[in-house]
């Protein structure tokens, strides 16, 4: 039984990571949405995946009531849904859905990195800090001295 749950374990994760890795070829980025923001529509700690555009491309294709990602200089971009867009004055202005009406952001069409595609609720948070992937190295360690242990035991 402990073997199955192993295997599908592990073939989850390579599933997971060979997708991510072939979307990253086709123009796909990840990001880990770190705010309530856009709760409930895309949860805080979600794995994001965004379809990266040209700026011909984002003044094309960016629309009302669409979700994009978009450079405001920090490590992790900023994603709101874009409630108006004037491309003559290379204006979008984009709103939080959880936030109050009248926390507006204003961007330009070359910050924008590319519009969100899907996502996957909170498995974000296993890439949000290197504290996660010690921990979970710590419970396995531990498991697996715990299981030596009673097999030890056991023999005596």
């Amino acid at each position: 039984m402990k073997k199955k749950i192993g295997i599908i374990l592990i073939s989850i994760i390579l599933l997971f990571a060979i997708s991510t890795l072939t979307l990253r070829l086709f123009g796909f980025q990840t990001h880990v949405v770190i705010s309530d923001s856009m709760h409930p529509a895309i949860p805080k700690y979600s794995f994001v995946y965004i379809k990266k555009y040209s700026l011909q491309e984002a003044m094309d294709k960016v629309d009302r009531d669409d979700v994009i990602a978009v450079d405001v200089g920090d490590d992790i971009p900023l994603m709101h849904r874009v409630v108006d867009k004037d491309v003559t004055a290379n204006i979008i202005v984009m709103h939080g859905d959880h936030n109050e009406e009248d926390v507006r952001e204003t961007v330009s069409y070359e910050q924008v990195i590319g519009e969100m595609v899907f996502f996957i609720p909170w498995i974000g948070i296993l890439f949000s800090s290197i504290y996660i992937w010690i921990i979970i190295a710590l419970v396995i360690f531990i498991l697996f001295t715990l299981q030596y242990l009673i097999k030890e035991l056991k023999k005596r």
